[in-house]
Protein backbone atom coordinates (compact mmCIF):
# COMPACT_ATOMS: atom_id res chain seq x y z
CA UNK A 1 0.00 0.00 0.00
CA UNK A 2 1.21 3.32 -0.80
CA UNK A 3 1.40 5.52 2.45
CA UNK A 4 3.16 8.37 3.24
CA UNK A 5 4.48 7.59 6.97
CA UNK A 6 5.57 11.15 7.56
CA UNK A 7 1.66 11.44 8.32
CA UNK A 8 0.92 8.72 10.64
CA UNK A 9 -1.71 9.61 13.10
CA UNK A 10 -1.67 5.59 14.73
CA UNK A 11 -0.18 2.32 14.55
CA UNK A 12 -1.31 -0.48 16.03
CA UNK A 13 0.79 -3.48 16.99
CA UNK A 14 0.13 -7.16 15.90
CA UNK A 15 1.96 -10.10 17.60
CA UNK A 16 3.19 -12.40 15.12
CA UNK A 17 1.16 -15.16 17.36
CA UNK A 18 -1.87 -13.80 16.36
CA UNK A 19 -1.70 -12.55 12.20
CA UNK A 20 -5.22 -14.69 12.39
CA UNK A 21 -6.31 -11.28 13.62
CA UNK A 22 -4.72 -8.94 11.11
CA UNK A 23 -8.27 -8.59 8.89
CA UNK A 24 -10.15 -7.77 11.87
CA UNK A 25 -7.27 -5.63 13.37
CA UNK A 26 -7.56 -3.26 9.76
CA UNK A 27 -10.84 -2.51 10.31
CA UNK A 28 -10.01 -0.61 13.27
CA UNK A 29 -9.44 2.18 11.10
CA UNK A 30 -5.19 2.81 12.30
CA UNK A 31 -2.54 4.33 9.47
CA UNK A 32 -0.28 1.35 9.97
CA UNK A 33 -0.80 -2.05 11.69
CA UNK A 34 3.45 -3.69 12.63
CA UNK A 35 3.67 -7.54 13.28
CA UNK A 36 5.98 -8.10 16.22
CA UNK A 37 8.78 -10.62 15.74
CA UNK A 38 10.20 -8.94 18.60
CA UNK A 39 8.94 -8.66 22.27
CA UNK A 40 5.60 -10.27 21.99
CA UNK A 41 7.41 -13.63 20.90
CA UNK A 42 9.06 -15.51 23.29
CA UNK A 43 12.82 -17.10 22.37
CA UNK A 44 11.41 -20.70 21.95
CA UNK A 45 9.31 -19.22 19.12
CA UNK A 46 11.22 -16.91 17.08
CA UNK A 47 12.08 -19.53 14.17
CA UNK A 48 8.91 -20.62 14.26
CA UNK A 49 7.25 -16.99 13.95
CA UNK A 50 9.47 -15.93 12.05
CA UNK A 51 8.51 -18.43 9.35
CA UNK A 52 5.06 -17.63 9.84
CA UNK A 53 5.14 -13.75 9.25
CA UNK A 54 7.43 -14.81 6.00
CA UNK A 55 4.83 -17.03 4.77
CA UNK A 56 1.85 -14.15 5.59
CA UNK A 57 3.64 -11.67 3.43
CA UNK A 58 4.22 -14.56 0.76
CA UNK A 59 0.32 -15.36 0.88
CA UNK A 60 -0.12 -11.26 1.14
CA UNK A 61 -2.67 -9.38 -1.01
CA UNK A 62 -2.38 -5.69 0.09
CA UNK A 63 -6.41 -5.00 -1.26
CA UNK A 64 -7.81 -6.61 1.61
CA UNK A 65 -6.31 -4.49 3.92
CA UNK A 66 -7.38 -1.24 4.99
CA UNK A 67 -3.95 -0.40 6.05
CA UNK A 68 -0.55 -0.60 5.82
CA UNK A 69 1.60 -3.83 7.12
CA UNK A 70 5.06 -3.71 8.27
CA UNK A 71 6.98 -5.79 10.95
CA UNK A 72 8.73 -4.90 13.55
CA UNK A 73 12.17 -7.44 13.52
CA UNK A 74 14.50 -8.12 16.89
CA UNK A 75 17.22 -5.99 17.04
CA UNK A 76 19.95 -6.12 14.59
CA UNK A 77 23.00 -6.43 17.03
CA UNK A 78 21.29 -9.78 17.17
CA UNK A 79 21.42 -12.74 15.34
CA UNK A 80 17.61 -13.24 15.65
CA UNK A 81 17.37 -9.95 13.73
CA UNK A 82 19.81 -10.44 10.75
CA UNK A 83 17.59 -13.72 10.40
CA UNK A 84 14.59 -11.80 10.84
CA UNK A 85 15.62 -9.39 7.94
CA UNK A 86 16.76 -11.62 5.50
CA UNK A 87 13.45 -13.78 5.67
CA UNK A 88 11.63 -11.05 5.07
CA UNK A 89 13.33 -9.32 2.63
CA UNK A 90 13.10 -12.66 0.56
CA UNK A 91 9.64 -12.60 0.33
CA UNK A 92 7.91 -11.70 -3.30
CA UNK A 93 5.66 -9.42 -1.50
CA UNK A 94 7.56 -6.40 0.55
CA UNK A 95 5.85 -5.24 4.31
CA UNK A 96 5.56 -1.50 3.86
CA UNK A 97 7.84 -0.80 6.70
CA UNK A 98 10.33 -2.34 8.84
CA UNK A 99 10.46 -1.21 12.49
CA UNK A 100 13.96 -1.55 14.25
CA UNK A 101 13.61 -1.76 18.28
CA UNK A 102 16.35 -1.13 20.59
CA UNK A 103 18.61 1.22 18.03
CA UNK A 104 21.35 2.65 19.97
CA UNK A 105 22.93 4.30 16.75
CA UNK A 106 22.60 5.76 12.88
CA UNK A 107 25.21 2.81 12.19
CA UNK A 108 22.65 0.48 12.68
CA UNK A 109 20.31 2.37 9.93
CA UNK A 110 23.01 2.74 7.84
CA UNK A 111 24.09 -1.11 8.12
CA UNK A 112 20.20 -1.33 7.13
CA UNK A 113 20.51 0.74 4.37
CA UNK A 114 23.55 -1.48 3.05
CA UNK A 115 21.65 -4.65 3.32
CA UNK A 116 19.06 -3.28 1.04
CA UNK A 117 21.02 -1.89 -1.33
CA UNK A 118 22.74 -5.20 -1.68
CA UNK A 119 19.74 -6.80 -2.76
CA UNK A 120 18.55 -4.06 -4.62
CA UNK A 121 15.45 -3.15 -2.16
CA UNK A 122 14.05 0.71 -0.69
CA UNK A 123 12.26 0.48 2.49
CA UNK A 124 10.90 3.26 5.17
CA UNK A 125 12.76 2.22 8.54
CA UNK A 126 10.92 3.16 11.66
CA UNK A 127 13.22 3.26 14.50
CA UNK A 128 12.01 3.34 17.75
CA UNK A 129 13.85 5.42 20.69
CA UNK A 130 14.45 3.45 23.90
CA UNK A 131 17.59 3.24 24.79
CA UNK A 132 20.03 5.63 27.11
CA UNK A 133 22.78 5.42 24.23
CA UNK A 134 20.29 6.28 20.98
CA UNK A 135 19.64 10.16 22.26
CA UNK A 136 23.21 11.17 21.25
CA UNK A 137 22.57 10.51 17.64
CA UNK A 138 19.15 11.44 17.45
CA UNK A 139 19.17 13.98 14.98
CA UNK A 140 21.65 11.81 12.46
CA UNK A 141 18.94 8.90 12.86
CA UNK A 142 15.58 11.37 12.11
CA UNK A 143 17.85 12.76 8.98
CA UNK A 144 18.36 10.17 7.60
CA UNK A 145 16.75 8.69 4.25
CA UNK A 146 15.10 6.15 4.85
CA UNK A 147 13.51 7.60 8.64
CA UNK A 148 10.45 9.01 7.99
CA UNK A 149 9.08 9.00 11.38
CA UNK A 150 10.22 7.92 15.10
CA UNK A 151 8.54 6.51 18.00
CA UNK A 152 9.15 7.16 21.43
CA UNK A 153 9.78 3.95 23.91
CA UNK A 154 8.87 4.65 26.88
CA UNK A 155 8.93 1.45 28.89
CA UNK A 156 12.83 -0.02 27.97
CA UNK A 157 13.71 4.02 28.08
CA UNK A 158 12.50 3.70 31.74
CA UNK A 159 14.34 0.27 32.69
CA UNK A 160 17.14 1.91 31.81
CA UNK A 161 16.88 5.16 33.91
CA UNK A 162 15.33 3.15 36.60
CA UNK A 163 12.58 5.56 37.00
CA UNK A 164 8.46 5.10 36.33
CA UNK A 165 6.58 6.24 33.17
CA UNK A 166 5.48 9.06 34.53
CA UNK A 167 4.69 12.02 32.04
CA UNK A 168 7.17 14.00 34.19
CA UNK A 169 10.21 11.44 33.98
CA UNK A 170 9.57 10.73 30.12
CA UNK A 171 9.02 14.20 29.32
CA UNK A 172 12.70 15.51 28.63
CA UNK A 173 13.15 12.64 26.01
CA UNK A 174 9.95 12.86 24.51
CA UNK A 175 10.89 16.71 23.72
CA UNK A 176 14.27 15.32 21.96
CA UNK A 177 12.13 13.57 19.43
CA UNK A 178 9.65 16.41 18.99
CA UNK A 179 12.74 17.93 18.14
CA UNK A 180 14.64 16.21 16.36
CA UNK A 181 11.51 15.20 13.85
CA UNK A 182 11.06 18.96 13.51
CA UNK A 183 14.29 19.97 12.27
CA UNK A 184 14.22 17.09 9.74
CA UNK A 185 10.38 16.93 8.90
CA UNK A 186 9.63 13.72 9.86
CA UNK A 187 6.61 12.41 11.75
CA UNK A 188 7.03 11.32 15.92
CA UNK A 189 4.80 8.98 17.44
CA UNK A 190 4.29 8.41 20.98
CA UNK A 191 4.08 5.03 22.95
CA UNK A 192 1.27 2.94 23.78
CA UNK A 193 -1.01 3.80 26.74
CA UNK A 194 -0.80 -0.02 28.51
CA UNK A 195 -4.26 0.42 30.75
CA UNK A 196 -6.88 -1.23 28.27
CA UNK A 197 -9.69 -0.17 30.90
CA UNK A 198 -8.67 3.69 31.02
CA UNK A 199 -10.07 5.24 27.93
CA UNK A 200 -10.11 8.41 29.94
CA UNK A 201 -6.60 8.12 30.64
CA UNK A 202 -5.53 7.31 27.08
CA UNK A 203 -7.85 10.48 25.95
CA UNK A 204 -6.64 12.47 28.68
CA UNK A 205 -2.47 11.79 27.85
CA UNK A 206 -3.23 11.84 23.85
CA UNK A 207 -4.70 15.69 24.00
CA UNK A 208 -1.57 16.22 26.00
CA UNK A 209 0.79 15.00 23.35
CA UNK A 210 -1.45 16.49 20.56
CA UNK A 211 -1.06 19.64 22.55
CA UNK A 212 2.83 19.32 22.48
CA UNK A 213 2.94 18.81 19.16
CA UNK A 214 3.56 15.08 18.49
CA UNK A 215 1.74 13.38 15.45
CA UNK A 216 0.21 10.25 16.42
CA UNK A 217 0.81 7.57 19.04
CA UNK A 218 1.43 4.05 19.30
CA UNK A 219 -1.85 1.37 19.97
CA UNK A 220 -1.89 -2.17 21.48
CA UNK A 221 -5.47 -2.74 20.84
CA UNK A 222 -7.91 -1.85 18.09
CA UNK A 223 -10.38 -0.17 20.61
CA UNK A 224 -7.77 2.75 21.35
CA UNK A 225 -7.33 3.76 17.37
CA UNK A 226 -10.91 5.67 17.37
CA UNK A 227 -9.87 7.12 20.30
CA UNK A 228 -6.23 8.11 18.86
CA UNK A 229 -7.56 9.39 15.88
CA UNK A 230 -10.51 11.87 17.75
CA UNK A 231 -7.43 13.55 20.10
CA UNK A 232 -5.31 14.39 16.88
CA UNK A 233 -8.07 15.42 14.94
CA UNK A 234 -8.25 19.63 15.13
CA UNK A 235 -10.52 21.66 16.27
CA UNK A 236 -13.11 22.57 13.07
CA UNK A 237 -13.77 26.30 14.20
CA UNK A 238 -9.82 26.16 14.80
CA UNK A 239 -9.58 25.16 11.13
CA UNK A 240 -11.75 27.41 9.68
CA UNK A 241 -10.20 30.36 11.33
CA UNK A 242 -6.99 29.13 10.08
CA UNK A 243 -7.70 29.15 6.59
CA UNK A 244 -9.29 32.90 6.99
CA UNK A 245 -6.08 34.20 8.41
CA UNK A 246 -4.18 32.15 5.69
CA UNK A 247 -6.62 34.22 3.29
CA UNK A 248 -6.36 37.61 4.92
CA UNK A 249 -2.62 37.08 4.62
CA UNK A 250 -2.39 36.28 1.03
CA UNK A 251 -4.94 38.86 0.11
CA UNK A 252 -2.97 41.71 2.37
CA UNK A 253 -0.64 43.88 -0.17
CA UNK A 254 1.31 45.13 2.92
CA UNK A 255 2.16 41.71 4.63
CA UNK A 256 0.75 43.39 7.54
CA UNK A 257 -2.62 41.32 8.74
CA UNK A 258 -5.14 41.73 11.90
CA UNK A 259 -7.23 38.76 12.51
CA UNK A 260 -9.97 38.96 15.58
CA UNK A 261 -7.69 41.96 16.16
CA UNK A 262 -4.83 40.19 16.80
CA UNK A 263 -1.13 41.14 14.76
CA UNK A 264 -0.80 38.19 12.39
CA UNK A 265 2.79 37.27 12.93
CA UNK A 266 5.56 34.79 10.96
CA UNK A 267 5.10 31.73 13.74
CA UNK A 268 1.45 32.03 14.03
CA UNK A 269 0.91 32.02 10.18
CA UNK A 270 3.33 28.64 10.74
CA UNK A 271 1.14 27.29 12.89
CA UNK A 272 -2.01 28.11 10.88
CA UNK A 273 -0.43 26.10 7.98
CA UNK A 274 0.50 23.20 9.94
CA UNK A 275 -2.58 22.56 11.53
CA UNK A 276 -4.51 22.75 8.06
CA UNK A 277 -1.97 20.46 6.33
CA UNK A 278 -2.57 18.19 10.01
CA UNK A 279 -6.51 18.47 9.22
CA UNK A 280 -5.89 16.91 5.52
CA UNK A 281 -4.72 13.92 7.39
CA UNK A 282 -9.02 13.61 8.26
CA UNK A 283 -10.10 13.82 4.95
Amino acid sequence: MNIDLTTLRSLLFVPATKLNKITQVSESGTDLIIIDLEDSVNVAEKDSMRQAVTTFFEEWEPEKFGAAIGVRINSVRSIDGVLDFLSIMDTPNLPDALMLPKVDSVMEIDLVADWMEDIDILMPVIPIFETLAVWDEIDEIMAHDLVPCGVFGGIDLAAELASDRSWESMQLYRNLLLRAARRSDKACLDMPWFDLNDEAGLRKETLRLQSMGYDGRVAIHPAQVAVIHECFRPDDQAVVDARAMIDAFEQSSTGVVTFKGKVVEKPVLMHAYKLIERAQRFT
